[in-house]
């Protein structure tokens, strides 16, 4: 978990800087346990998905990092979604958690 500051990088707006480091963390969790794996069973990095989460105010994302071949690190977003601000948006709630569930089905899988 990493808090951002409010600034940017000149040239940057502050969502694309913190999207490039939670790309850059994701690509480190890869690293760390294609490190960690016995010889025998390094070719099974490619079955190993890794996932980050981006929140900006009432918003947030979702990514996910996989290297699909040796060298290629696949970085997208899974989905979207926003927290309420008022009561009568709770609605959003609903589908964040829906997507959620999905996403820890997913996460299943991968174990």
């Amino acid at each position: 978990m990493e808090a951002g500051r409010q600034d940017s990088v000149e040239g940057q707006s502050k969502l694309l800087s913190d999207r490039y480091k939670l790309a850059r963390a994701l690509k480190d969790q890869i690293d760390f346990i294609y490190k960690w794996l016995p010889e025998d069973q390094k070719q099974q990095i490619t079955e190993v998905e890794v996932f980050g989460i981006l929140i900006s105010g009432f918003e947030g994302w979702v990514y996910a990092m996989d290297l699909p071949c040796s060298g290629v690190y696949r970085f997208g977003e899974l989905f979207r979604f926003e927290l309420p601000r008022q009561f009568d948006s709770y609605d959003l709630l609903i589908k964040s958690l829906a997507r959620f569930l999905a996403l820890k089905a997913r996460l299943r899988g991968v174990l």
